[in-house]
């Protein structure tokens, strides 16, 4: 950094399975190789960060979490959350600038708060809900190796590269324009064999007509 003090970065996990030992160790290499630092908090203390006093504290905040959604096989997904209080002071921590960064599941976080998709860009929906005033089916992955591409609005930090590394789940969700930009965007095929997410969670099989996503239009 500017000052000569090293880049501070803060992870969140919480609200989904995640291999701890897996991503720390990621997090230790990444840091390690830049001289940064990093801390870790979970989800729901992890929320005591988020404020606009903690403006600076982190350079930046990495989201690999998932707030405000009950998941358990076999029953709906339930939206819960947030508190007003958190609400209120994570809207004034963005406000004052703070960046943050959403990986994965954290795409999915308090569904049950339409300010947060805003937040988002988009949402990745556990089940179907509206969004922005239209109705969405929930949304859909596949696992699969793709090559990903740097989105149209090169975030910052983000090399001007024609392809990043492979990935190997891929997914289907309402992007809102004007929203954050995307670091990594996968090429969609109408042919494309998607699992719907809602049945995975409740694993019983659909029943009706074949489900489908907007998105594969596209």
């Amino acid at each position: 950094m500017g000052d000569g003090r090293p880049f501070r970065l803060l992870a969140v996990t919480g609200g989904h399975r995640v291999d701890l030992d897996a991503f720390n160790t990621m997090l230790a290499a990444i840091c390690g190789e830049r001289s940064w630092v990093f801390a870790h908090a979970v989800q729901p203390a992890a929320q005591q960060w988020f404020g606009p006093e903690h403006r600076g504290r982190f350079d930046a905040i990495l989201c690999h979490d998932l707030p405000g959604l009950m998941l358990q096989r076999g029953t709906a997904p339930r939206p819960v959350g947030p508190e007003p209080m958190v609400a209120e002071r994570l809207h004034d921590l963005l406000e004052a600038g703070q960046g943050i960064v959403f990986l994965h599941h954290a795409l999915a976080g308090w569904p049950g708060w339409p300010a947060w998709a805003e937040v988002l860009g988009g949402r990745y929906h556990y089940a179907p809900a509206d969004l922005r005033g239209r109705c969405w089916p929930d949304s859909g992955f596949r696992y699969a190796e793709y090559t990903a591409r740097v989105g149209r609005r090169r975030p910052p930090g983000v090399r001007r590269r024609r392809g990043l590394h492979p990935g190997r789940r891929a997914v289907l969700l309402p992007g809102l324009r004007g929203g954050c930009c995307p670091a990594r965007c996968a090429p969609t095929h109408r042919s494309a064999r998607f699992r719907e997410t809602l049945h995975e969670v409740l694993g019983t099989p659909r029943t009706g007509p074949p489900w489908t996503h907007p998105r594969l239009a596209t």
